[in-house]
């Protein structure tokens, strides 16, 4: 099965409460995802850092307990991996 192009999601312009790299767009990491949702995970694209979606449209660091909960989820934590690989791959790249 060939896999199209992750889609791209336009979101108001925000900083990463990490390294406060300027962030306006999100890409899904998973087939069937679209446009993010509260409580969907985020990967920051300067850091790497793990964000999650929060229910006032901003990204920010997960809690302890849900970084306890991710700890515990196999396959988001596997996906998260995999994206946290992707990203420092290419910032690799850039430098």
């Amino acid at each position: 099965m060939k896999r199209t192009e992750p889609e791209i999601t336009r979101i108001p312009e925000q900083k990463c409460p990490m390294c406060g790299k300027k962030l306006d767009a999100t890409m899904e990491a998973t087939e069937g995802k679209g446009a993010p949702e509260p409580g969907n995970y985020m990967i920051c694209a300067g850091c790497a850092s793990v964000l999650i979606f929060a229910e006032d449209n901003r990204f920010r660091p997960l809690t302890l307990e849900e970084a306890e909960n991710l700890a515990h989820d196999e396959e988001a934590r596997e996906q998260i991996t995999e994206a946290v690989r992707r990203i420092r791959g290419m910032n690799a790249g850039l430098n």
